[in-house]
């Protein structure tokens, strides 16, 4: 399956971006983490097999990238996901920059679990999520729930079981926001590439 990818970006800002990683690294280190996330994706969508149907969601400030870039909406990243999924073809995923282990297979992984499911969750660690993919649009699915806390998965599951969605998971990966999880991705750079042929199923139907 073909489909769109949303990625969710900040302007590469100091003092504006990985504010958590500003103790142990400062914030020319924080900014020269963020740097490298963003690049890194950005990378993997140009060599991707999507990068003609990705669309960067930028932040206010001035962005200049080799994809096509619109300026996000105003909200929750609840509100702007939705407003994104809202505004382009479907079936459609979205990301952020903040996972290093993010590869092509997870992408590739998606889109086939969205042929039989309504909606498929990258599980972070932190309790978040790294990708999210609809093949419908699904405003409902992104409100009420506590975003930036470590329940935002476990809620979004639930939402979903009471909108009666078929739902798939990828395998958890690690999103990089402090500077444990930084640690950790540096030593985990060599690590053998994502294992199993099929998502999880979580079909309620």
């Amino acid at each position: 399956m073909t489909g769109h990818i949303h990625l969710f970006a900040k302007t590469a800002r100091s003092g504006a971006v990985k504010t958590r990683l500003e103790p142990a690294l400062g914030r020319h280190g924080a900014l020269a983490v963020y740097r490298e996330l963003l690049n890194g994706t950005i990378e993997l969508l140009k060599a991707s097999a999507y990068a003609k149907s990705t669309t960067v969601w930028h932040s206010p400030q001035r962005f200049q990238r080799a994809l096509p870039s619109r300026l996000q909406a105003r909200g929750t990243i609840g509100q702007r996901m939705a407003h994104a999924f809202a505004h382009a073809d479907l079936p459609a995923l979205a990301i952020g920059t903040d996972c290093p282990a993010l590869n092509a297979s997870h992408l590739h992984l998606a889109f086939a679990a969205l042929e039989s499911h309504d909606v498929v969750f990258g599980p972070a660690h932190d309790g978040g999520y790294y990708l999210i993919g609809l093949n419908s649009r699904q405003p409902r699915l992104f409100q009420g729930i506590a975003w930036s806390t470590s329940t935002v998965l476990r809620q979004s599951l639930r939402r979903a079981q009471s909108l009666g969605l078929r739902v798939a998971l990828l395998a958890p990966l690690c999103d990089i926001d402090t500077p444990a999880d930084w640690s950790h991705a540096c030593n985990q750079a060599h690590s053998p590439p994502l294992s199993g042929a099929c998502p999880v199923s979580l079909s309620n139907r």
